[in-house]
C-alpha cells in the first residue's frame, strides 16, 4: 500500500536524480565570506539609524502588530511610512504589504479574472506567475524586452470592452537587465491598458535618488517594490492612486487577511527611507563598481547575459561546471551560490553575483582573477 506521501517522495527522489535538490544554506555575516550574491545593495541593513529607528518602535509599539490591518493592526507607524514613501515617489498613495511574494501573488488575482488579457514578460519574477495563475486571467507571456512582440500580442487580444494589464520588472532578478520602459508606456497608452512596473531591484538604487526607473513615468499605474533590497528591512509596497489603493484594501486578499508587519520592522524601513536623499555618493559607487564588473567580464569573454545593472550573471550553461564554479568561489572566500534550473532555463545556470556597498575595487579584482582560473 502506497503511503499518503508518496507523490512527496518521489518529487524529491526526481530532483535528486537530475541533481537539482535544494537545501538550506546557513550565512553568518560576520562568516568571513564576501557576500557577492546578496540584495543589501546600500548596506542599510547594518546602518546604525536603521537599526536604532528599529529599537526605538519596537520599544515604543511591541514585538508585533498583533491584528490584520482592517481590525487593530494599523500602527500609527504603517501610515507614517505610506505617507512618507508616497511623498517621496510623488505618488498620490502607496499601500504597504508584508513581502513582495505575497504582494504580487495575491495583487495580480485583485485586479484580474477570466476576462482579463494579462502581457508579462516572459521572465517575469515566479510571483508575478503565480498571480497571474490564481487570477484565472488570460496570460499571455511575450519575449523577454520585445516590445515588438508585446505590441503584436496586445493587438491580437484587444478588443472593446475587455480588461488587458501588462505586467513588467524594471530591473530583472536573474539577468539584470532593463527593458524599455519608455516604449512599454507608449504601448500601454496607445491600448489604454493599465501598467504595472516591478521595481523590486531598482528602487532605493537606481533613477532620481533612488526612486526607480519610474519616477518620472506618469503613465505608470502602479509601482511594486520591496524593502528588502535596497532599504535593508523587509516588508512591500504598491505605490498608486488614491482609488487604486482603497479598491487594494477592500479587495486584495494577499493584504486583507493577514497580520500587519511589525512596528520594528516598519521602524527600520523609516529609518531607511530618510537615509535616501543622502545616499548618491554611496548609489554612484555601486552603479561604478557594477560597470566596472560588466566591463571586465565582457572583455574576458564571460556571457552576462545583457545585464545593465548591479544583478550581474556569469551564464555557464551546465549544471555541474556551475556548481564547481560556486565551490571554487566560496574556498577561495566569496559567498557565491550556482543558479539552476528550474529557477533558470535549461542550459542556463549561473553564478548570480550582485555588487553591493560593501564592496570594494579590490573585492572586484580579487573575483576577476578567481573567474578567470577557472
Amino acid at each position: 500500500m502506497k503511503s499518503r506521501f508518496e507523490f512527496v517522495k518521489d518529487a524529491l527522489e526526481a530532483r535528486q536524480r537530475a541533481e537539482q535538490l535544494r537545501s538550506l544554506n546557513e550565512f553568518e555575516k560576520d562568516s568571513g565570506l564576501i557576500n557577492v550574491c546578496g540584495n543589501d545593495y546600500l548596506g542599510l541593513s547594518k546602518h546604525p539609524q536603521v537599526i536604532n529607528y528599529s529599537q526605538n518602535y519596537l520599544l515604543k509599539s511591541g514585538a508585533g502588530s498583533t491584528a490584520s490591518r482592517l481590525i487593530a493592526g494599523t500602527n500609527r507607524a504603517h501610515i507614517e511610512l505610506e505617507k512618507e514613501l508616497a511623498t517621496w515617489l510623488e505618488r498620490e498613495s502607496v499601500l504597504l504589504f508584508n513581502s513582495g511574494f505575497q504582494m504580487n501573488s495575491s495583487l495580480i488575482g485583485a485586479l484580474a479574472d477570466k476576462n482579463t488579457h494579462l502581457y508579462y514578460d516572459k521572465l517575469n519574477h515566479n510571483s508575478l506567475i503565480q498571480g497571474a495563475i490564481l487570477s484565472r486571467a488570460n496570460l499571455h507571456r511575450y519575449r523577454h524586452c520585445d516590445t515588438d512582440h508585446l505590441s503584436t500580442l496586445i493587438k491580437k487580444y484587444h478588443s472593446a470592452g475587455k480588461h488587458h494589464i501588462i505586467v513588467t520588472e524594471s530591473v530583472f532578478s536573474m539577468d539584470g537587465d532593463v527593458p524599455n520602459l519608455s516604449e512599454i508606456s507608449n504601448i500601454a497608452d496607445e491600448f489604454d491598458a493599465i501598467l504595472i512596473v516591478d521595481e523590486a531591484h531598482s528602487v532605493g538604487l537606481w533613477g532620481p535618488g533612488g526612486r526607480g526607473f519610474t519616477f518620472d513615468d506618469s503613465r505608470v499605474d502602479m509601482v511594486l517594490g520591496t524593502f528588502g533590497k535596497a532599504f535593508g528591512s523587509f516588508g512591500a509596497f504598491a505605490a498608486c492612486s488614491d482609488q487604486l489603493k482603497t479598491y487594494l484594501v477592500n479587495f486584495c486578499p494577499g493584504f486583507v487577511y493577514t497580520t500587519a508587519l511589525p512596528p520594528a520592522t516598519i521602524g527600520a524601513t523609516l529609518g531607511a527611507l530618510k537615509l535616501m536623499p543622502t545616499l548618491d555618493e554611496v548609489r554612484n559607487r555601486v552603479l561604478n563598481l557594477s560597470q566596472k564588473f560588466r566591463t571586465e567580464l565582457t572583455q574576458h569573454g564571460f556571457d552576462i547575459s545583457g545585464s545593465t545593472s548591479q544583478i550581474i550573471p556569469v551564464v555557464i550553461g551546465s549544471e555541474e561546471k556551475t556548481l564547481e564554479l560556486a565551490q571554487k568561489l566560496q574556498n577561495a572566500g566569496f559567498q557565491a551560490y550556482a543558479v539552476r534550473p528550474p529557477t533558470v532555463a535549461a542550459g542556463r545556470s549561473r553564478i548570480r553575483f550582485t555588487i553591493t556597498a560593501d564592496l570594494t575595487e579590490k573585492h572586484i579584482d580579487q573575483l576577476i582573477a578567481e573567474l578567470l582560473t577557472s
